[in-house]
């Protein structure tokens, strides 16, 4: 039996495939439910990533299964997508007044005994499996030390698998039970048709657990929500993604979904879910 969690996650998992053109049989499975949304609208300074302001502290995982493992210089790539992901989130809080800084943690490296799922469908539980063989604790556990030792507010998890498939999050909503108020990403190292991860979907993953939502609104019965972003938010990472991260910017509805305004201007209400 899928958890009330695992039908709240798919639109995440969808990101990349609709914003780089990626074609899967996931986006054809989806229909239309009344819990499904693309931008959440009980997501706000909720879970364990708040405001995206201020200090940020990133605890990343790397994950090794029977069938995956990671080699000092495919970790090395990784970090330097994500200082670029870094870089364009700092620079786009600044038009804003916002100042962020991450921290980072890369001290979590397991090796699973179990096949890491690649399908935004299965169950999270195996996140929670994950977290306590890399740290001896639960991910509540583990956000609470983390609090205490680093006086940061916002925290996050970041696990990464070295496996082809769409990366996704688990963000924090009303209704979503409180084992989960843990945030954390799901981060593959490469697309399901085998090219790398762009720096774009790990920004677009942080984002996301800060309260942005998908732009291309893929739960809709029709296109005209998507049509009518695509006019005023072409280039809106929550949008679409691209391999050059400076053709992309953060536009003024997801500014407000991750805190960086205090209003949403009433001409982008109906993006609201």
């Amino acid at each position: 039996m899928k958890s009330s969690y695992q039908n709240l996650i798919i639109a995440a998992a969808l990101c990349t495939c609709a914003a780089i053109g990626l074609q899967s049989s996931l986006a054809q499975q989806t229909r239309e439910v009344s819990f499904r949304k693309s931008n959440q609208a009980s997501k706000r300074d909720i879970g364990s990533a708040k405001i995206l302001d201020g200090e940020v502290y990133i605890y990343h995982i790397f994950v090794s299964d029977p069938h995956s493992h990671w080699a000092e210089g495919e970790v090395a790539t990784v970090k330097r997508k994500l200082n670029e992901a870094y870089s364009f989130i700092t620079r786009q809080s600044r038009k804003h007044g916002k100042r962020i800084n991450f921290v980072d943690d890369f001290s979590g490296f397991v090796s699973l005994d179990r096949r890491v799922p690649v399908d935004a469908h299965a169950d999270p539980e195996w996140t929670e499996y994950t977290i306590d063989k890399a740290t001896g604790g639960s991910s509540v556990q583990l956000v609470q030390k983390l609090r205490e030792q680093s006086k940061i507010k916002s925290i996050v998890i970041c696990l990464h698998v070295n496996k082809a498939a769409l990366s996704y999050n688990l963000a924090f909503y009303k209704n979503v039970s409180q084992k989960y108020q843990a945030e954390r990403m799901i981060c593959f190292s490469a697309y399901p048709d085998g090219r790398e991860t762009s720096s774009a979907t790990y920004a677009h993953e942080v984002l996301h657990l800060f309260g942005a939502g998908d732009l291309y609104f893929p739960y809709d019965n029709d296109g005209r929500r998507k049509s009518h972003a695509a006019r005023l938010f072409p280039n809106d990472v929550m949008y679409r993604v691209d391999y050059n991260i400076d053709s992309l910017n953060v536009g003024p509805f997801t500014a407000y979904r991750v805190g960086w305004t205090d209003s949403l201007d009433p001409k982008y209400s109906g993006f609201e879910d």
